[in-house]
């Protein structure tokens, strides 16, 4: 074709030819200049990092738990009363089962929007479909070009917004959020793979730190809590062991996984995800009330099933997490009366010791569970029972709570107990300095003993100082 006829050509298109023309440059070069401005941004430089920095890993075998030793004997004179534990359920393994209500579903949803049930607390969202949403990430060079679709995609952007929200105003802690996020992304996607990428987008939306590796086919959620899970898969990354989350237990069959990781961090404000729980989760309450029956006196502890069932579902963790995390004031309230008859710190002290040695069963966790699974409160409360661990879990939040003590757990071989600094003076001498100050012996699981009693083979055993 000559000139002329290109000339020609041009001359006979039409109106709306041309101004598709300019829409679609115009588009091209705003799509061109959002790019750029990418790519000089923080996200630019995790893109280059998703590009480039992957490093191959293989996971260790779980990191396990000490067991914990059988009930010591008294070593005072039995008690001249008896006490019994009614609870709702005493179960003898570790999914102990909590009764349900169905989720309460409003009248009147339209088609387009979905729900999901995080214990108790329903989450409304606009329906979308998978396809519509992502490209198919099968190898690690397309991780950077997904970050990069999703981080420019309204609607992602829009539900994670909401997400994050949810998370704000219901307190979730670290973990909630990721167990939250990830039950979202359940009801959304169809694929695992699709779960764990949306998820670790929005986690780092929240600025929690968390990384995605590849096996084979595979997508892994990789978290590098501050502290260490036992039971759970871990790489040794450079500077800390990075958890798989697996909150369905996915990869619980012993076997290793080599898996690529990219190596670096977010460059923008992400900071390490924490197990600890600062305020307790606000879940819609679904009650629950356990019968202690003490002294021939009816005791209604009043539990909220959703906060169990969370705990239930909570990793498993380092003591001080059940030991410092808040809890459920109501819960205590009704135990009030056993500092109304004491009148000096250690008098109300020994009636708290007591009540907890006598006051629930003694099961070890290896009966119970299988293994060793150190309980929040709210859960020793509602089951009746528990070991070690879970007795000191309970004296120490109900000495904080009563009489406003400062009480640490002893972590020694295959035992737990606890100390408290008492402020007013005090005959008893078994006590140990920390930071110059006298904390006294309390073994609640040692019946009988009373304030600055040690078992003898603990007496030269310097203990691990767990802090609330």
């Amino acid at each position: 074709m000559s000139i002329s006829g290109i000339s020609s050509f041009a001359q006979i298109e039409n109106g709306a030819d041309i101004e598709y023309r300019k829409q679609f440059n115009t588009y091209t070069n705003r799509i061109e200049s959002d790019f750029h401005h990418y790519l000089n941004s923080n996200d630019s430089i995790f893109y280059r990092f998703l590009k480039d920095s992957w490093e191959v890993f293989t996971t260790q075998s779980t990191i396990q738990k000490a067991d914990q030793p059988a009930p010591v004997a008294p070593v005072l004179e039995d008690k001249p009363f008896e006490i019994d534990i009614i609870a709702d359920k005493i179960p003898q393994t570790k999914n102990y089962e909590i009764e349900e209500e169905s989720p309460f579903q409003p009248l009147g949803i339209e088609p387009r929007i979905e729900s999901v049930d995080f214990y108790g607390n329903t989450f409304s969202f606009q329906e979308f479909h998978e396809e519509d949403l992502f490209m198919e990430v099968n190898q690690k060079e397309d991780v950077a070009d997904f970050y990069y679709e999703m981080r420019h995609s309204r609607h992602i952007n829009s539900l994670v917004d909401e997400i994050i929200n949810h998370i704000s105003v219901h307190d979730y802690n670290d973990y909630g959020a990721m167990l939250f996020t990830y039950r979202v992304s359940n009801e959304i996607f169809e694929y695992r793979n699709h779960m764990v990428l949306f998820t670790w987008y929005a986690l780092l939306q929240y600025g929690i730190d968390v990384k995605i590796g590849f096996s084979d086919r595979d997508i892994f959620l990789l978290v590098p809590w501050k502290t260490d899970l036992y039971n759970t898969y871990y790489f040794s990354g450079p500077e800390r062991n990075h958890f798989i989350f697996s909150p369905d237990n996915e990869y619980a069959d012993g076997s290793t996984i080599t898996l690529m990781t990219y190596t670096k961090q977010h460059p923008g404000k992400c900071r390490l995800p924490e197990l600890y729980l600062k305020s307790k989760p606000d879940f819609e309450v679904l009650d629950a009330e356990t019968d202690i029956i003490y002294k021939n006196k009816h005791i209604k502890i009043p539990l909220n099933r959703n906060l169990i069932k969370f705990y239930q579902d909570y990793p498993d963790c380092d003591l001080e997490i059940p030991f410092s995390a808040a809890m459920d004031y109501d819960m205590l309230r009704p135990m009030g009366f056993l500092v109304q008859e004491g009148n000096t710190q250690e008098e109300k002290l020994e009636k708290i010791l007591e009540f907890v040695q006598y006051g629930f069963e003694y099961i070890r966790d290896d009966e119970q569970f299988g293994r060793e699974n150190a309980l929040f409160i709210e859960e020793s409360m509602f089951l009746g029972n528990g070991d070690c661990e879970d007795r000191a879990i309970i004296f120490a939040h109900l000495v904080r709570y009563f009489l406003n003590l400062e009480v640490v757990g002893l972590n020694y071989p295959g035992h737990v107990s606890t100390a408290v600094r008492i402020t007013e003076n005090s005959d008893s001498d078994g006590y140990l300095e920390i930071n110059g100050e006298k904390y006294f012996y309390c073994d609640p699981t040692y019946i009988g003993a009373g304030i600055g009693m040690q078992q003898q083979k603990f007496k030269n055993i310097e203990p691990e100082i767990i802090h609330m």
